[in-house]
């Protein structure tokens, strides 16, 4: 009974107190002249973003949603005004099992309100199937063809996608190391960029942003679902008291170069 009533706080205070100012968290960088350069390869025909991400933490999909909202500002910027923009949202692929609930009730309500609010900012989420879900008895072959559906309509809906390593929080990390060591969500697979490549040059080029996201682990463990004093601080200091998240861009790459 006790444990549930301690479970029950915890949950009501990171998604209904912390998770609406969980942006206070992130420090974003990018190198100089990175939005001309972005600006430039969207002028190339049939060109689709992809942003590819560092995968620590179930927060890292709000630094994710800080990205799309400044490439999509860069995009508009570059038209005319009144016109529409090569890029007007990005898309993300996130496990099936979080929409579900078969990872728990408490990241199954922090899903939905995560959608919510990042989707403001540009960032629409979609559910596939990792090979990992199909422990949960969720078969994969229904969401993968809609994810690859979604994957060859992306440019034609002027949308970029957004893409974290296929992973758990088992990968990447030693339990219980949490200093220097890489702790989080980390595996790459078949899953993820070559096959999106494949997918993305049937249909035009591809323009390529790598990202490095470290420090979510800190904020919000991936296997506890808790945070910390320093943390709760941080965020509603509005970051005055420091970013733990650092969110850094690198300069965009395209299939032509």
């Amino acid at each position: 009974m006790i444990e549930k009533v301690v479970e029950g706080a915890r949950d009501t205070f990171v998604l209904d107190v912390v998770m609406p100012a969980v942006y206070n968290l992130f420090k974003v960088s990018e190198p100089p002249g990175f939005s001309s350069a972005y600006q430039e390869g969207l002028r190339q025909p049939g060109v689709v973003t992809v942003a590819y991400s560092i995968h620590q933490s179930h927060i890292d999909v709000f630094g994710a949603a800080l990205t799309s909202e400044r490439l999509l500002r860069y995009a508009q910027q570059a038209v005319p005004e009144g016109r529409q923009s090569a890029v007007e949202r990005f898309i993300m692929p996130v496990a099936a099992s979080l929409e579900t609930g078969h990872q728990g009730n408490f990241l199954r309500r922090g899903y939905h309100k995560t959608r919510e609010m990042v989707q403001k900012k540009g960032l629409h989420l979609f559910s596939t199937a990792r090979k990992k879900d199909e422990l949960y008895g969720i078969k994969r072959e229904p969401y993968r063809l809609k994810e690859i559906g979604r994957y060859l309509r992306a440019r034609t809906n002027r949308e970029g996608i957004m893409v974290f390593p296929e992973g758990s929080v088992q990968a990447g990390r030693r339990k219980g190391d949490m200093k220097e060591d890489i702790y989080g969500i980390q595996e790459v697979s078949e899953h993820s960029l070559a096959m999106l490549f494949r997918i993305l040059r049937k249909r035009g080029h591809v323009m390529f942003i790598p990202l490095r996201m470290h420090g979510g682990f800190r904020a919000f463990s991936p296997d506890t679902y808790l945070t910390n004093l320093k943390t709760v601080m941080s965020i509603f200091s509005f970051g005055l008291l420091g970013k733990p998240v650092s969110l850094e861009m690198a300069m965009p790459v395209s299939d032509l170069e």
